[in-house]
């Protein structure tokens, strides 16, 4: 008899996935959280959390920003690869799951690379539309951002490996899970758990070096690989996740 794989069936099927596919998987989360890091210093360094403040309260904005070019390719080239690499992540983690029993090679890299170039464009904007409502979702408290989480979790997943548009795929994302809201729940939860874990060290590590100078520290280089750790899983479980409702979706109703 066919039964429901378990959130730990899925955790399982996750760490599966992320020993198979973690060199390469930890490589372009390594140059995203590298990049991302940087760009963190060097806005902080110019005063740009003042300076939107001063903005917000005065319409003005500081001259150590004013057609500063460094930092606007900085946070271009960080949305850029940001986007590239949650998508790959994704797409890496699809390939792998078809095909589990054999090792991830360049081959299965260029069909995740297949993939990736197939629907980026109705990923962008379900990734654009996310944002928005994950932005929303911190402004209903904690129990808000766990709700958007939870019920996103999987959209891109299916827009990536089912091939489908952006207003297509949010249909099947919460036409999947409307019967397995427990299931997306703890999942929700976990990634909450993983998030909070990587803020902590954030927190820990962040006042190691101070808040002088443009150095790239041991605080920072600690900061980047933890990130470069909890994104790729992260991915994957939503990756897993995706396939553990296609599977429940295809069982049969019972009567």
């Amino acid at each position: 008899m066919v039964v429901k794989n378990t959130i730990l069936d899925t955790l399982k099927n996750t760490l599966a996935l992320y020993k198979a596919t973690f060199k390469v998987c930890f490589t372009l989360a390594l140059i995203l959280a590298a990049v991302t890091e940087y760009f963190k210093i060097y806005a902080f360094n110019l005063g740009f959390n003042q300076a939107i403040q001063q903005y917000l309260e005065e319409g003005t904005l500081s001259q150590d920003l004013q057609g500063n070019g460094t930092l606007i390719w900085l946070a271009v080239v960080s949305i850029i690869l940001t986007v590239m690499v949650y998508a790959l992540l994704v797409c890496i983690g699809g390939v792998q799951s078809q095909s589990p029993d054999s090792a991830f090679s360049k081959v299965k890299f260029s069909q995740a690379w297949l993939y990736f170039r197939r629907r980026f464009f109705s990923f962008l904007g379900a990734f654009f539309i996310n944002a928005v409502l994950w932005v929303i979702g911190s402004f209903l408290s904690l129990i808000g951002i766990w709700l958007v989480v939870s019920f996103t979790f999987v959209i891109f997943p299916v827009i990536l490996l089912d091939n489908l548009g952006t207003i297509s795929g949010y249909k099947e994302n919460f036409r999947l899970i409307r019967a397995n809201v427990i299931y997306i729940l703890q999942l929700g939860f976990i990634t909450l758990v993983l998030l909070f874990v990587k803020y902590l060290a954030y927190l820990l590590f962040s006042g190691l070096g101070g808040q002088a100078g443009m150095s790239f520290g041991i605080e920072h280089v600690v900061l980047v690989f933890v990130e470069a750790l909890v994104l790729p899983f992260v991915m994957l479980l939503s990756v897993s996740a995706f396939y553990e409702l296609n599977r429940r979706d295809d069982m049969p109703i019972k009567p």
